[in-house]
């Protein structure tokens, strides 16, 4: 349910060793908040809100943690043309995006690399040629109309014709999970560093609610960083949604062109989103790479505090 703010277990957050523990009453405690469905044009306000009371109670957080941002429709489908186009625009960008945050989520496990150790990615150049007879040849004659297919790979191409050539949204959402064959300590669960498990049918792998699940970016309390960063991923997705045949088209082949040389931030700015709180944290982190800080840099963990008293202190950060 995603109706209100909710805290609720999560096992997959554990106490980060090297920071200790509290004196007096505080521990560290493994829970997930989730959002209730924002909109568009007021989800700054309530991050702002939650981040400054999650301050103000003293909560901390460490590099276990991360921050999920889910992108859908308002409750409706996208179409299977829009999941095509994102798992492409994103498969030639993963690694542009991944740079954008905390070195700790540059192989993350809960954060997989889908050009890597997705079900898609660890497919042969022969296993996906095996599979073309079963593909839907108007997706293929789709495909060159969208991207620039004389620019690709063998291996490139074969594996967008399998994206291109799929007729249901699920096909896609298995694509883009964790390989079964690869070990956990590299994907955990089915969900990479953009999550499709949401398009897998309802009651599978729990409730079907159409959204990209972006998975990238390291756990703050800066409420600002998080804002620009889910500008930046509603931005690319309507991209996918709404960009035409020859916008799109170009887009692809602007990437396909710089290679590796293609940043994120770069990326942001051709759609027309900010980055300057972004290019902010990825140059403070190469200075000191202190996994959390707020805006101002002050660093929003706490330390080792003198025995525990009953007489409030009145501290917040």
């Amino acid at each position: 349910m995603y109706d209100c703010w909710r805290l609720c277990p999560d096992f997959s957050v554990c106490m980060d060793r090297r920071h200790g523990t509290f004196d007096g009453p505080y521990q560290w405690t493994r829970c997930e908040l989730t959002s209730p469905i924002l909109n568009e044009d007021n989800y700054d306000t309530e991050i702002n809100t939650v981040c400054s009371d999650l301050k103000n109670a003293r909560i901390h957080i460490n590099k276990n943690s991360a921050v999920h941002v889910h992108v859908g429709l308002r409750g409706a489908s996208f179409s299977l043309l829009t999941i095509k186009k994102f798992a492409t625009f994103y498969w030639l960008t993963e690694d542009a995006f991944l740079k954008l945050h905390h070195p700790c989520r540059h192989w993350n496990k809960y954060c997989f690399r889908l050009t890597i150790y997705s079900s898609l990615a660890t497919k042969t150049l022969e296993q996906l040629r095996e599979e073309e007879e079963c593909l839907d040849p108007k997706g293929l004659l789709l495909m060159g109309n969208w991207i620039p297919t004389e620019e690709l790979t063998e291996l490139q191409r074969a594996r967008f014709r399998r994206i291109w050539g799929s007729t249901r949204i699920e096909e896609i959402g298995y694509l883009m999970g964790a390989a079964r064959r690869v070990p956990v300590h590299q994907a955990y669960d089915r969900r990479g560093s953009v999550g499709f498990l949401r398009f897998l049918p309802r009651g599978q792998f729990g409730a079907n609610i159409n959204t990209f699940e972006w998975r990238q970016m390291s756990s703050t309390l800066d409420a600002e960083h998080i804002i620009q960063w889910a500008e930046a991923c509603i931005f690319f997705t309507d991209f996918c949604r709404t960009a035409s045949e020859v916008v799109f088209k170009s887009h692809i082949a602007k990437v396909i062109e710089k290679c590796g040389d293609y940043s994120g931030i770069e990326l942001i700015r051709d759609l027309h989103a900010n980055t300057d709180i972004l290019e902010k944290k990825l140059e403070s982190w190469k200075q000191d790479a202190s996994f959390c800080e707020d805006k101002s840099g002050a660093a929003l963990f706490v330390p080792r505090s003198p025995p525990y008293s009953d007489s409030p202190s009145g501290d917040v950060f």
